[in-house]
């Protein structure tokens, strides 16, 4: 947890690339004291990396992905994400909508980016 935290700095990225090499070679207590002797106190504010929103589909297209292929919806996100990417996957996707029972303006709404 204290590497991630080091690495939202970007003048440290390199350094904790190597910090972390050590990680599990040696003990948490001298580890820690490495690292504070390595890395100069920052009182400087640094964001976490995080995503705005889990998936960007409406839970209707996830649900028929994960009906087609028969997979749980966490996977059906994924392959949804790689099917979105290209204008063929799109056109998967509209075929499975189509499968089960969608007619075009159903599958526009399923196919909408959820906000």
């Amino acid at each position: 947890m204290i590497l991630r935290a080091l690495s939202m700095n970007p003048s440290f990225l390199e350094d904790v690339d190597i910090a972390y090499r050590y990680f599990d070679k040696i003990p948490s207590p001298q580890f820690y004291q490495v690292l504070c002797f390595l890395f100069p106190r920052d009182r400087r504010y640094h964001p976490w990396i995080k995503a705005k929103k889990k998936h960007k589909f409406t839970n209707q297209l996830i649900e028929l992905v994960a009906k087609r292929f028969e997979i749980s919806e966490k996977e059906a996100i994924d392959y949804a994400k790689i099917l979105a990417a290209t204008p063929d996957g799109v056109k998967t996707l509209t075929d499975i909508c189509r499968g089960w029972g969608l007619n075009d303006k159903e599958i526009e709404k399923a196919m909408e980016n959820e906000q």
